[in-house]
């Protein structure tokens, strides 16, 4: 009865009108915080749209990357590409350890606005034709005993789905190779495909050293896989590219990203000890490729994760690695000539 005489004082003294004016108040103030929202999410729009001319006007060089297979190549592709919001464009067919590039898509792709991403060798003719239409290249690179663990599984897949042809590289394994064993796979590929990685390595890293065009810039796996960005970045700097214009994406790490383990030394568990003393001794043949990844006691996650720390040595003086990291950091992003 106390609550129901209250009520009837409330109607009396103006409550119901009261609360008919703060309804239609805050009715009023919804109104104009959606006005305020529609306009802002307009200047969103706007904004967004001013941005996508700002970066379709910024005219982006030619991003060549020249990768070693099984060195994380379409990861950072696919970074590249969605970061900067640019097609990629293939110059090459695409082979394995020898593969020509082709003039006509190199001098589309040379126009800028554009990645492109190849295994091409240090032969005359590649040569040639990136110093004239792509004078800065990325030499993308691992330790070629994990590449050719990566290239073995990578394979291995293509023979699973009888393609074996077209894995596109020379010489192509026989079929029965893969009924054999991880073991025997890894005996023919370090008598057929190992040889073939350390030579087109060591090629293309006596071309650094010669300071001739075009100029490289030496990127590693390792790098790629403790920091992404910071590779990134390496890249933009040496294309010259705004760091600002580069919009980091979520790429998976997966095998369709050429990233199957992201291991660094799974070799080490998986060659037996024979496997690990040919490896050894072919590698002794190739002295540039040797001084980066053959003579550190243990590639561990530690000893590689800093840029500087495995870079080629500009002389063949028996001096340690990083006595001329400077020296060869300074020979390899230089202008080029």
């Amino acid at each position: 009865m106390q609550k129901l005489c209250k009520d009837i004082l409330w109607l009396l003294s103006g409550g119901v009108n009261d609360t008919i004016r703060e309804r239609n108040e805050l009715k009023t103030q919804i109104t104009a915080t959606r006005a305020d929202l529609q306009k802002s999410l307009a200047r969103i729009n706007v904004l967004e749209e001013s941005l996508r001319h700002a970066k379709q006007s910024l005219r982006l060089p030619l991003i060549m990357l020249n990768t070693l297979p099984k060195s994380g190549s379409i990861f950072l592709v696919e970074s590249l590409r969605t970061g900067l919001n640019i097609p990629v464009k293939r110059v090459s067919a695409g082979y394995f350890p020898m593969d020509l590039a082709d003039y006509r898509p190199l001098a589309d792709a040379a126009e800028g606005n554009a990645v492109s991403q190849a295994h091409l060798d240090a032969n005359p003719t590649n040569l040639q034709l990136l110093s004239d239409y792509s004078r800065r290249v990325v030499l993308h690179l691992r330790d070629p005993r994990q590449a050719l663990l990566s290239w073995i599984h990578h394979v291995h897949g293509y023979a699973n789905i009888g393609q074996l042809r077209e894995s596109m590289v020379t010489p192509v394994p026989p079929v029965s190779l893969f009924q054999s064993g991880l073991s025997a796979e890894i005996d023919w590929h370090l008598a057929h495909h190992f040889g073939n990685l350390l030579n087109w390595m060591e090629r293309w890293l006596e071309h650094a050293e010669s300071g001739n065009s075009p100029t490289l810039l030496i990127s590693h796996f390792h790098d790629l896989r403790a920091n992404p960005q910071t590779a990134i970045e390496r890249i933009l700097d040496f294309y010259g590219i705004p760091r600002q214009a580069y919009t980091p994406k979520d790429i998976p790490r997966t095998r369709e990203t050429h990233f199957r383990k992201g291991e660094l030394d799974e070799w080490r568990e998986v060659f037996n000890s024979t496997q690990k003393q040919i490896c050894a001794d072919l590698m002794k043949g190739y002295p540039r490729v040797n001084r980066l990844y053959g003579e550190l006691p243990s590639q561990t996650t530690e000893n590689l994760q800093q840029p500087e720390t495995l870079h080629i040595s500009a002389t063949n003086n028996g001096s340690p690695p990083h006595a001329s990291v400077q020296k060869i950091e300074s020979a390899v992003t230089a202008s080029p000539r």
